[in-house]
């Protein structure tokens, strides 16, 4: 009986761990792949390199507007639903950056790039302590630098599969086609996925 529990027990910490770590591999993901897409925002609105640069000024100005607040908001709800808050966020953001490159709007696409830089910082608030504090106490500082590595495999990624996309697709300035709104359409999906695998799994709250 006591081996059944401490199976039991093993299983639940590892599918935890294995959400979590998704969680760290999808904010890589978007920090990298904001990072990289200066260029593309230069060509596709026709903007001057000072305009250009405001996408990554956006997404790193929300930490520090977002961090705080997030902080006391998981004092009043929980690490559960921040997290869940900040996937949806992420999520809406995600498809509202589609929809402003669809339509060729710049300002609406600094606007749908703060929501999704905002979700973001809302995941590294919350999940770190989140894992720490799911983890057996033996395991807390492993996992942690392990779900590290996952969130840099995804920083090493996303910098490939956008190169690839514009590759496979390349955009064209004239018919405003361009593979990068079908990218933020992927995040956006997998944040909802992500949303439900929290909902679906009874991923427990800590105190």
């Amino acid at each position: 009986s006591i081996n059944n529990n401490s199976d039991r027990e093993r299983q639940e910490m590892n599918k935890n761990f294995s959400i979590l770590g998704m969680v760290f591999f999808l904010w890589g993901n978007i920090t990298a792949f904001t990072s990289v897409l200066i260029i593309f925002f230069y060509q596709y609105f026709a903007l001057s390199w000072q305009q250009s640069i405001w996408i990554t000024v956006v997404f790193y100005l929300a930490p520090f507007l977002a961090c705080l607040p997030c902080s006391r908001a998981i004092a009043w709800w929980g690490y559960r639903r921040m997290l869940l808050l900040a996937l949806c966020g992420t999520a809406v953001g995600s498809l509202l950056l589609a929809l402003a490159l669809w339509r060729d709007a710049f300002l609406a696409a600094l606007m749908a790039m703060f929501i999704v830089a905002t979700g973001v910082a809302a995941m590294q608030v919350v999940a770190n302590p989140y894992l720490a504090l799911l983890s057996a106490p033996q395991r807390r500082i492993s996992n942690l630098c392990l779900a590290s590595a996952v969130n840099s495999l995804g920083t090493t990624l996303a910098p490939l599969v956008v190169a690839l996309s514009l590759r496979l697709a390349p955009f064209d300035a004239v018919a405003r086609e361009q593979p990068i709104s079908l990218l933020w359409l992927a995040i956006a999906l997998l944040s909802l996925l992500l949303s439900g695998a929290i909902i679906w799994f009874r991923l427990p709250d800590v105190a």
